[in-house]
């Protein structure tokens, strides 16, 4: 009898410790972008490549601050705390311009990053739903298809950075992301005849365990002067 009643207490009390935070990583190849990720009809032509090392993405007539592709990185209720992004996506726009817009939504807020001027101009962090208002932007000189953005949802003001080309910047926003909804990532088309090659899109997703409820708060509570007053006895 003494014995159960060890191992229970001993059970809930494992049971009802936080977790450790949960890393999520996720890599979407050119091939299964094309089969799985949204594509806005009407704003978008997509062409996947015949050795499928590479997607397309042309944005259409009318197209300006639209959105081209969407695909979901995260469902809800996972407390997200930060998400990191790797991407190598080229300027495959013919003599034109090409000014490469990706953010994160919750479905409500955004977050996102803009390539500005073909890689030779600047690269911007805005807050709110393409263009936006910019946060941060810095100029660069060189072009490089593979840049990085993280996003960190656990700072007083929502921090993202962008890195391209060996230089980087920090923008601090007010537009929060809320952390327990899903996370989609955009890739949004500045004007018409824009062509991005997206070659790899690398995704890592850090989320905590949620803070226990005043039940569980309780319940731990027992667990403890429970196992306490046994080995008093």
């Amino acid at each position: 009898m003494n014995k159960s009643i060890i191992m229970f207490t001993l059970l809930l009390f494992v049971n009802l410790l936080p977790s450790h935070a949960d890393l999520t990583a996720l890599n979407f190849s050119p091939k299964f972008l094309n089969d799985n990720a949204t594509f806005v009809a009407g704003n978008v032509t997509k062409t996947l490549a015949g050795d499928e090392s590479f997607l397309d993405l042309e944005a259409l007539a009318g197209v300006g601050n639209d959105d081209l592709m969407s695909i979901q990185l995260i469902g809800a209720n996972q407390n997200v705390s930060s998400v990191d992004i790797t991407l190598d996506i080229e300027n495959a726009t013919p003599g034109g311009d090409n000014d490469l817009i990706i953010y994160l939504t919750d479905g409500v807020n955004f977050i996102g990053l803009q390539r500005a001027d073909n890689g030779g101009g600047r690269l911007e962090i805005f807050n709110s739903n393409p263009p936006g208002a910019n946060v941060s932007g810095s100029l660069f000189t060189s072009f490089n298809s593979l840049f990085q953005f993280n996003v960190d949802m656990t700072a007083s003001s929502l921090t993202a950075t962008g890195e391209m080309s060996s230089q980087s910047l920090v923008g601090n926003s007010s537009n929060f992301l809320n952390p327990d909804n899903a996370l989609s990532l955009i890739i949004n088309g500045n004007s018409a005849g824009e062509i991005f090659r997206v070659k790899s899109i690398s995704v890592e997703i850090t989320s905590d365990p949620a803070v226990p409820e005043p039940t569980s708060i309780v319940l731990l509570s027992l667990a403890i002067f429970g196992f306490v007053g046994y080995r008093r006895r």
